[in-house]
């Protein structure tokens, strides 16, 4: 870990003291880029604390207040979660607050094939933060979502090649001709996390952010993957959208041979139609002489 991650550790475990002062309080996980030992000196400080039974509003101040730190945002509870975010000096952090119940019943729907990306995150932090209070807790969920479930494997890898998800693509070479710059790089986007979302499950890595932060090192991880992933994913975002068509497409091509060939009793046939098609310009009959 370098500085930057090690300092905001040290901060952390600080916070984690204050919020296991509450006997409400089950466990608390650092997450985040300081969890998974990616810390920059962008970073915030990102905590997961579960607790045995709902926090109050006065719960989730008292830390607060201890730290004398500034409220940004203070959330209610919302899709299972309370949150809220402060500054600490100048460094931010971002609390996450669930029912240990919660985190149960997210593991077991993953573990069943549920691709629900804020459920994945959640147990993206668990597996690689940092448990800093009710360790022997943290431990256990570890243990349920390692290694990683075949159902929910087969689920990303299906889910994110199938004709729904891939079908938009048939409008790549409309939307070039009409140079709907907008649309076309929305799409080239869009095409780009499919593949991504793929190769978590082709790889079993849950997925960490909703928004694929991380990308470079995510691809460090895996091993299965079309050559040059990286660099290739880089070169396909710095060029206009209409030189990325083609690259793209020799991506998805690839992407799908890898899930024919790790997962060779599912159907992708329509995935290949889906990526074959293309809208063709149409041109009013010639009227014979």
């Amino acid at each position: 870990m370098n500085e930057a991650g090690r300092w905001r550790l040290e901060l952390a475990e600080q916070m984690a003291g204050l919020y296991a002062q509450n006997a409400k309080v089950a466990a608390v996980v650092v997450a985040g880029s300081v969890g998974h030992g990616r810390a920059d000196v962008y970073s915030d400080i990102e905590l997961d604390v579960f607790w045995h039974e709902p926090p109050t509003d006065a719960d989730r101040r008292q830390p607060i207040q201890q730290l004398n730190a500034e409220i940004i945002e203070f959330w209610p509870l919302e899709d299972d979660e309370w949150s809220e975010d402060y500054l600490v000096g100048p460094m931010q952090c971002d609390i996450s607050n669930f029912l240990v119940s919660t985190i149960d019943g997210y593991i077991a729907e993953v573990l069943a094939g549920d691709t629900a990306v804020l459920k994945q995150c959640r147990l993206a932090g668990l597996r690689h933060g940092v448990a800093v209070y009710g360790r022997d807790q943290v431990v256990q969920w570890q243990a349920q979502i390692t290694p990683y479930p075949d159902a929910l494997r087969r689920a990303m890898v299906a889910e994110n090649l199938n004709f729904p998800a891939l079908g938009i693509w048939y409008m790549r070479d409309v939307l070039a001709a009409r140079q709907d710059w907008l649309m076309l790089a929305d799409v080239v986007v869009r095409m780009q996390r499919r593949i991504m979302g793929a190769l978590l499950g082709l790889n079993g890595l849950y997925l960490a952010h909703p928004g694929y932060k991380w990308l470079n090192e995510t691809i460090a991880e895996m091993t299965l993957t079309p050559p040059d992933l990286a660099t290739r994913l880089q070169q396909i975002n710095f060029v206009t959208p209409a030189a990325a068509i083609q690259p793209l497409h020799q991506l998805l091509e690839e992407t799908i041979a890898l899930a024919e060939q790790e997962l060779p009793d599912l159907d992708f046939s329509g995935a290949r139609r889906a990526i074959e098609r293309r809208r063709t310009a149409v041109y009013p009959a010639q009227s014979s002489a």
